[in-house]
């Protein structure tokens, strides 16, 4: 692996570490993170390709601004979905809730992935207000998903899975340019 990938693959864990333990908090739930998994993005390929689609039925997205410009994202099955709605929500939640709730989620994960990078830097990382999208029945269409991209990107992923119970999370992290500094 080069340094350059080293490096990606260290701020990911890092970060995912962080979110982890914010989310844990929020959902009352003990979140381990699994070794990151750098994949490449070829050019001309979506980010959407690296996922399974039932994997990808919800994404929360955030631009990392700062230190080291970044997106990042946690995408989530139909399951993980539900299971965080009746957490945080209760059972009666509707479809417009759950992009609340999801977008108050993405927004925990990634300020505490931001947090982590600005201490560990040295710098300031400030994220976007998150942009999250539920598509149960259909395909999901967050513009981060589909948008090609015109050059070979790599892509950190972190699972995030509950130790006893079946919560698992993707956190993703892609560098906004290929020089990692």
């Amino acid at each position: 692996m080069s340094p350059d990938r080293d490096k990606l693959a260290e701020l990911a864990n890092i970060c995912a570490g962080h979110a982890a333990g914010a989310l844990a908090l929020l959902l009352d739930a003990v979140l381990l993170t699994e070794v990151p998994e750098l994949r490449d993005l070829p050019a001309g390929r979506p980010l959407s390709a690296l996922f399974p689609r039932d994997q990808r039925v919800a994404g929360i997205f955030a631009d990392l601004r700062g230190a080291y410009p970044a997106k990042a994202a946690l995408l989530l099955s139909a399951g993980a979905v539900e299971d965080v709605i009746e957490r945080v929500a209760g059972k009666e939640a509707s479809e417009v809730s759950a992009i609340a709730v999801l977008s108050e989620l993405g927004n925990i994960a990634v300020s505490a992935a931001a947090n982590a990078l600005a201490q560990m830097l040295g710098g300031t990382s400030l994220p976007s207000v998150p942009r999250a999208g539920y598509a149960p029945q259909g395909e999901l269409d967050l513009p981060e998903l589909v948008r090609f991209e015109p050059e070979l990107r790599v892509v950190a992923k972190v699972v995030l899975a509950e130790r006893h119970g079946p919560l698992r999370f993707h956190f993703v992290l892609m560098p906004g340019n290929p020089d990692i500094d």
